[in-house]
């Protein structure tokens, strides 16, 4: 269909859309839509718009509040909690009271964000959290481009700092084979009744270590997910630390621990159940005698529901003082069963699929390091 000078174009793809391109003032504008009516009115309305009116619209607003809207409007309650509570902590942390947070949306251009973007690699931040905060700026930019609120797609051409311009990623920590050592035998052989009692339901940190379960997947491990027969765990929820909206107000930010999805799609899977591991199950179904106090969880709290990961925490970090070890955090026993497997020459592939890693490669790059003799090994074989 013939369209009027200044109304645009309109085109069919091939994949169906329907795209609608429109020039004004040298600022190329496109939309995109199934319906070709959709797209007609958008360009008809874009049309009509005066240069004024399109740098007037939104010049109050700015952009710490045009964030704000956007997360609060297209993101609360349609990803999930734990995603929205980073994309929340984001703006608080970053954005509110910023270079470009105190700026009307109209007076943002690629040049202030790439330089808030490039001043993030200077404040002790990871790639990974300036790469966050890139992703979110950009899309709500992208968002305030499609309608029609900037004349520019800023956040396409603005661009993510290479890893090279950040901070060497901090080597993981593990616990050392004398570690371990400690803590299996004052868990698995408690001296007193006193230790007992300590140890209420220390074996499930031995089970963190012969599964390599996150801590979050073993707080809401039931035992109807525990196949003893077969000897396998089937993983498929995990422990979450989500704000509590309703409650948090001027006294703070308050959270709780809720039951959610895992963390991706590949960490729904199943996990064999060694001999080790069957050990510390057995442990903990004797020492809380669930076949009295019938609770689903197999690591249980005095209320029947599951354990608050912070106390979880806790607990262990008073088993390593108690032995003499040094802390390193409850992931560290991850990381320890990890390294453990690859330094016995697992496949990275294997140790993977048991870690619930969405892809092989983020398990390459985080556990095996080559050295020297091993490059040299390999280029012998060619000899």
């Amino acid at each position: 269909m013939a369209r009027s000078k200044g109304q645009g174009s309109i085109t069919l793809r091939k994949d169906g859309l329907y795209m609608g391109r429109i020039m004004r003032n040298g600022i190329s504008k496109t939309f995109y839509n199934k319906d070709k009516k959709i797209v007609e009115r958008q360009l008809l309305e874009f049309s009509k718009m005066s240069q004024s009116d399109f740098d007037k619209k939104n010049l109050s607003v700015k952009f710490q509040k045009y964030l704000h809207d956007y997360i609060y409007t297209y993101k609360y309650g349609h990803i999930k909690d734990t995603s929205f509570d980073r994309l929340d902590t984001i703006y608080r942390v970053h954005i509110l009271g910023s270079s470009i947070g105190v700026l009307p949306l109209c007076e943002l251009s690629d040049v202030n964000v790439q330089i808030f973007i490039n001043g993030k690699c200077n404040s002790n931040l990871s790639y990974s959290t300036v790469k966050k905060i890139y992703e979110l700026v950009r899309s709500v930019l992208y968002y305030a481009y499609k309608k029609n609120d900037i004349s520019i797609d800023i956040g396409g051409i603005i661009k993510m700092p290479s890893s090279e311009h950040f901070k060497p990623t901090k080597v993981i920590e593990i616990y050392s084979v004398e570690d371990m050592d400690k803590i299996i035998s004052f868990i698995s052989n408690p001296n007193n009744k006193k230790d007992r009692r300590f140890l209420r339901y220390a074996d499930s940190f031995l089970i963190m270590y012969y599964t390599g379960l996150r801590a979050g997947e073993l707080l809401c491990l039931k035992w109807d997910d525990v196949d003893f027969i077969n000897r396998v765990i089937h993983i498929n929820k995990s422990v979450s630390i989500v704000c509590d909206r309703e409650r948090s107000g001027s006294d703070g930010m308050h959270y709780n621990n809720v039951v959610t999805s895992p963390k991706t799609v590949k960490s729904i899977r199943d996990i064999p159940i060694s001999d080790n591991c069957y050990a510390a199950f057995l442990r903990l179904l004797d020492s809380y005698d669930y076949f009295v106090c019938k609770c689903d969880y197999v690591v249980c709290s005095c209320k029947k529901d599951f354990i608050r990961l912070r106390s979880f925490e806790k607990k262990f970090k008073q088993i390593c003082e108690r032995v003499g070890v040094e802390y390193k955090g409850i992931h560290a026993i991850r990381h320890t069963f990890a390294s453990r497997l690859i330094d016995n020459n697992v496949s990275p592939k294997v140790v993977s699929d048991l870690l619930g890693h969405s892809n092989v490669v983020f398990t390459l790059n985080r556990y095996v390091h080559i050295d020297n003799d091993s490059k040299k090994e390999a280029v012998n074989y060619l000899l």
